[in-house]
């Protein structure tokens, strides 16, 4: 007994210093995989893009301390110990799978589901950008032969069996065989295959039982990488990660959102000198129109003028409000001018070099948006905003009636083109930087036929997690229509850009490039006709009246709505 209880508190020792060991080493990863996220060339003010840190370490650095607290506990006691239970071995497997894995390692304990089986399997590590799965066994050889011969006994009064049902009793063969079910569910679902890699961390490659070796072949015949014992050595990790100034290009894709916070009264009235006079600018007046869409696949189903009995109040006056207190802490106009100074100054370039640009389909869903809800000056500057007149580097028309004046650069003679196949060659980034994983991920969603797809996908597969949401199909063809031509993409549409890097998977491992990606700013809506003060009235440009005109386009920035006939009525 005594001799037991010195290997056991040997044992403990050993254990304890692993533990000590492998819990400074699972803090110092914690600490580099903040300072090494990958940032995402998005300029946002008001919202972080940035990689979250892998996905269940903080689970397993608790894991692994309070394994250490268990082992203090038990060395603070000083008792012989006869047979000490110890998760070590394992604990530290795993950690080694994470520094060798091929980076980026996206997540540790992952839980997926198969389509079969109501029980979660874990996924021990996750690497490569979520491409390759790892699963790590600590099970000795004397186990693995004990339960073959169980299952041999078993079967000797049974049918000779396929070979898949004369190993599945084993419970090695049996994670091997979740793990390729729920590769194929995951495949099902997200529309990318995974690698799969099975550790043994206890067995030898060489083991001489011919049972066993036959147990190898079946396991690597389910196109699962099977490796033993430990991983080799991780190389070093690299020094201080090179952190370069994204700067937004030449040529500025406009999105449906930037064109309309573009129009809107709230970026170009005079801004209210107190909270106050912000809140009684724009007050609710009747709806006059009705709209619906289909909860299913987003279609238009009903488009319409309200009858009578369908007029009422529109909840909405408070957002506006809310958007003209952002326009008066950060003007959407200052905030595009002092990026594009900033871009010349990076790229060396005249601000006359410059170009605004957006798509056929914005322009006309902006024209659409215009005639049923813009005011007369916000109709105006639509009826401008594509115009094609040399100005001769004189102030663009677009704005007459702005608090905007004058403007210096690309603003002052403002004008923005339509797209067209012929107008910008398209461009082939590097595979692994982040506008070509955009591409592709704008193109697999469009692919997919939009959300009626991930419907019909979702019921074939009800046991695995549901794809994330995808941003509309034409505002995933405008980003498209930017990232294909190597533009940044100006937008209001916060929520869509975040949908759109949801789905692009991890992007650890991504080049960190000069180039923007995205301009994302706060929205504003159409709010002329919501106005108190008259503002409704057609404005005098030049002696006669402005009239209403249809058009309209996009940049990503914070959103602005039309709010001009907003006011309280004088």
């Amino acid at each position: 007994m005594e001799a037991n209880g010195a290997q056991g508190n040997a044992a403990l020792l050993s254990h304890r210093l692993t533990l000590q060991v492998l819990c400074r080493s699972v803090a110092a990863f914690h600490s580099e995989s903040k300072r090494d996220a990958y940032l995402p060339p998005i300029l946002d003010r008001n919202a972080d893009y940035s990689e979250p840190e892998v996905s269940g370490l903080v689970k397993f650095e608790e894991l692994c301390k309070k394994e250490l607290a268990h082992h203090d506990y038990l060395f603070e006691a000083d008792r012989p110990i006869d047979n000490l239970s110890s998760n070590t071995s394992f604990l530290l497997a795993v950690w080694k799978e994470v520094l060798s894995a091929p980076k980026p390692v996206t997540a540790i304990n992952l839980n997926v589901r198969t389509i079969t089986d109501v029980a979660a399997f874990k996924i021990d590590v996750v690497s490569a950008n979520g491409n390759c799965w790892h699963k790590i066994n600590s099970i000795r050889a004397s186990r693995v032969l004990a339960e073959l011969q169980e299952s041999e006994i078993t079967s000797q009064d049974q049918p000779r069996e396929q070979s898949e049902n004369k190993y599945r009793h084993i419970s090695l063969v049996k994670q091997c065989l979740d793990m390729r079910e729920a590769a194929r569910s995951h495949s099902a679902a997200m529309g990318n295959d995974v690698c799969l890699t099975y550790r043994l961390s206890r067995m030898d490659e060489q083991n001489e039982d011919p049972r066993i070796q036959a147990m190898y072949e079946f396991i690597k015949g389910l196109d699962i990488d099977l490796r033993f014992g430990d991983p080799e050595d991780a190389p070093s990790a690299a020094g201080e990660p090179s952190r370069v100034q994204t700067v937004a290009s030449l040529d500025l894709n406009l999105d449906l959102s930037l064109l309309i916070a573009l129009l809107s009264d709230i970026t170009h009235a005079d801004l209210p000198e107190s909270d106050e006079e912000a809140e009684a600018r724009y007050q609710p007046v009747p709806r006059i129109w009705k709209r619906a869409t289909s909860r299913t696949d987003g279609h238009v189903t009903e488009d319409r003028p309200a009858t009578e009995g369908e007029l009422g109040t529109e909840e909405h006056t408070r957002a506006l409000t809310v958007q003209l207190k952002q326009e008066v802490r950060s003007g959407l106009v200052d905030e595009l001018s002092a990026a594009i100074d900033t871009m010349c100054e990076v790229r060396r370039v005249s601000p006359e070099d410059v170009r605004f640009w957006t798509t056929r389909e914005a322009m006309e869903r902006c024209h659409d948006i215009v005639r049923k809800i813009a005011g007369p000056r916000e109709a105006y500057r639509a009826g401008h905003m594509f115009s094609t007149q040399d100005l001769k580097g004189g102030l663009s028309p677009f704005w007459a009636m702005s608090r905007h004046q004058p403007l210096s650069g690309p603003l002052r003679t403002f004008s923005v083109g339509v797209l067209e196949s012929s107008d910008i060659d398209s461009v082939s980034p590097p595979s692994r930087s982040f506008a070509n994983r955009l591409m592709a991920t704008c193109g697999r969603i469009l692919d997919s036929d939009g959300s009626q797809g991930m419907i019909e996908r979702k019921k074939t597969t009800r046991r695995t997690s549901p794809p994330p949401k995808v941003p509309s199909p034409h505002t995933t063809r405008s980003m498209l229509a930017g990232a294909s031509r190597g533009m940044t993409t100006v937008t209001a549409n916060r929520m869509s850009v975040k949908q759109i890097v949801r789905n692009m998977g991890g992007l650890q491992g991504l080049e960190q490039g000069k180039d923007l990606a995205f301009h994302v700013v706060n929205p504003k809506t159409l709010a002329e006709a919501k106005r108190a003060d008259n503002a409704m009235k057609p404005s005098k440009q030049g002696g006669e009246e402005v009239e209403s005109l249809q058009i309209a386009a996009f940049m990503i920035t914070e959103p602005r709505s039309l709010s001009e006939t907003f006011e309280d009525q004088a």
